[in-house]
């Protein structure tokens, strides 16, 4: 049997790339865990505890995390912040509810609402179309959603977005409790927000009844290792606790659960290592003030409401597509300079970094962007097509509201066919289409297909970005 993974991992062991993204530990933190993974690596047997019905050593450890989180319950996840979005959902909801979505939540948000069988309405957050990319959510629009829809039972956002951007947690949660709705805070990129007071607060602190969080993104924490938090009394722990046993698998990984473990402890520990950290990127932002074609974006870029805090541990390095686009950038950046950026949108990069992150690397990164920069500002501006080759000023895709036909669960009982994608307007999608990462969806399954959507879709395809769920740039339509 040929080992292609195997084989790859190993290569790749040899190539100076620096990893400007996810896990937050940058393959640099080894301790007794790293270097006896295979020694580490049991079974619930006999002393060692159970995940889901814990009693022992995984007891404790999980009362020190609600101690240190201050929360009702923290549970540990080993099927990562998926598994967790989903067992908020499936512990809050119940069949055929109204839930009010962030429309850019994450795909696994969608999936459980189309497996519990869920009435999805959304609020769209602010939308920044000079930057492409979403801000906050407005508490104000969240008041008159579930005034005028009283069947709705809670609510979900992303907070901090993939970009960095926070919403007003705190008040969006008053406003929940105004009308019994419940919030659940999908804080995967937030992990590292308890660790230091140099970044926002976390929606754990702020009011948030359930908050889901990614160790692994921006901590000393390897891939898949995320907590659950539930803050508050207005949800049945019974029911989370069954349905984070049920997305979870029956053989949790001891190597992970000590390595979360560690690693809050590490982040706990290492105030030396965050203020270093917090230093350079303080001094680095105010270095890349000086850029003239890219641009670092800053909180003072977006409009009044687009943002309400923001993770400066997140680089949105900017472009513009008449010089370089985001996708040609970081191809660039990979391909001459051995930098590994975490994604790209059309007109940007994101550089996510932690706290493990070395001085080296900020260096390395700032030659990069400086040498790019200087290169592009003698550069002859090109015509580039975002869209679809017509000369026409398109409205952004924030401007579609996305009419929806049928539910996700009713959407994929339903017969399907392909269609090419100039033909599926009016149509009703059949099937989830996204870019990935972030994994939101563009389209979801029983939504009406309209031109925005489709512009949006041959603007990435233009650009050769991967866009999922398509075919031979065919979609799937309900018949």
């Amino acid at each position: 049997m040929k080992r292609p993974i195997y084989e790859k991992l190993l290569k790749f062991q040899k190539e100076n790339r620096y990893p400007f993204h996810m896990p937050g530990h940058k393959r640099r933190l080894t301790n007794e865990i790293s270097a006896h993974m295979f020694q580490w690596d049991i079974t619930e047997i006999d002393g060692f505890d159970e995940l889901f019905d814990p009693s022992g050593i995984i007891k404790e450890s999980m009362e020190g995390l609600k101690e240190f989180y201050k929360t009702k319950k923290t549970w540990y996840l080993v099927n990562g912040s998926s598994s967790g979005n989903m067992a908020a959902i499936g512990g809050t909801f119940h069949r055929g509810e109204g839930i009010l979505l962030g429309r850019n939540c994450h795909a696994s948000v969608y999936r459980a609402v189309e497996l519990f069988g869920l009435k999805p309405y959304y609020i769209y957050p602010s939308y920044e179309e000079k930057w492409k990319l979403y801000g906050a959510v407005i508490p104000e629009e969240i008041d008159q959603i579930l005034r005028n829809n009283r069947e709705i039972k809670g609510v979900v956002i992303t907070s901090p977005t993939y970009e960095g951007v926070v919403s007003d947690i705190h008040s969006i949660s008053k406003v929940c409790k105004k009308y019994n709705a419940v919030l659940i805070v999908d804080e995967a990129h937030g992990a590292h927000f308890p660790f230091s007071e140099y970044f926002p607060k976390s929606a754990v602190e702020c009011g948030a009844d359930l908050v889901i969080q990614s160790l692994h993104k921006t901590m000393a924490v390897p891939n898949q290792g995320a907590l659950l938090h539930l803050s508050s009394n207005r949800v049945k722990m019974e029911r989370i606790e069954h349905y984070q046993a049920m997305f979870q698998t029956t053989s949790p990984s001891y190597v992970l659960l000590a390595s979360m473990e560690y690693g809050i402890d590490h982040g706990r520990e290492s105030q030396e290592e965050w203020r270093q950290y917090e230093q350079c990127l303080d001094e680095y932002r105010k270095k890349w003030e000086d850029l003239k074609v890219l641009h670092l974006l800053e909180p003072s870029d977006l409009k009044k409401g687009s943002v309400w805090d923001y993770d400066r541990g997140k680089l949105v390095i900017t472009t513009n597509p008449a010089f370089l686009t985001g996708k040609e950038l970081k191809e660039e950046l990979l391909n001459k300079y051995h930098l590994q950026m975490e994604m790209c949108e059309t007109n940007y990069v994101i550089a996510m970094t932690s706290y493990i992150d070395e001085m080296e690397a900020f260096c390395r990164l700032d030659e990069a962007l400086t040498k790019i920069d200087q290169r592009l500002e003698k550069q002859k501006r090109r015509i580039i097509n975002q869209s679809t080759g017509k000369n026409q000023k398109y409205q952004p895709l924030s401007a579609a509201k996305w009419e929806r036909i049928y539910t996700p669960s009713e959407a994929v009982e339903k017969r399907k066919r392909k269609v090419n994608l100039k033909d599926a307007e009016g149509k009703i999608a059949g099937s989830y289409i996204y870019l990935y990462p972030p994994g939101s969806p563009i389209l979801v399954p029983g939504e009406k297909i309209n031109i925005k959507v489709l512009e949006k879709i041959e603007e990435y395809l233009y650009n050769k970005m991967e866009v999922k769920g398509l075919q031979d740039n065919k979609i799937d339509i309900i018949e």
